[in-house]
């Protein structure tokens, strides 16, 4: 499922943030996508696998090229919206930049921030099926 989240951008600038989720082994998988910047940080929250209170999360953050502050922010009410679930988080693939930017917030001391999708997925607590 894609959740496009932005508002059209006639300029060719920034491009808008858009969310695909998955389930995998009983966690949800959310695929960020474009930048998590100002108000498009602050629909990430809203966004209806995120809201979920059943199994872990994994922010797959390969396609995002760019967080600002508004952004971290967003993050941070993430975890802390999954804490109070009692919901397991961990952010996946970010690019070097916003790796840099989650170490220099230390958000990577909050959440556990790790190289691989299939990485986070057993932070969470993912278990997978046997065929």
């Amino acid at each position: 499922m894609e959740n496009d989240t932005g508002r059209s951008n006639r300029s060719g600038g920034a491009r808008r943030m858009r969310i695909a989720d998955e389930s995998r082994d009983g966690c949800t998988i959310a695929r960020v996508l474009g930048r998590i910047i100002q108000d498009e940080g602050a629909r990430l929250l809203d966004a209806p696998c995120i809201q979920k209170s059943e199994g872990g999360l994994v922010l797959d953050l390969g396609q995002v090229d760019f967080v600002d502050s508004s952004g971290i922010q967003a993050l941070v009410r993430v975890v802390t919206h999954c804490r109070q679930s009692d919901r397991k988080v961990a952010f996946a693939s970010p690019q070097p930049l916003v790796w840099r930017v989650l170490q220099l917030t230390e958000i990577s001391k909050l959440v556990p921030v790790v190289e691989k999708l299939e990485q986070a997925l057993a932070v969470v607590g993912a278990t997978p099926s046997q065929a």
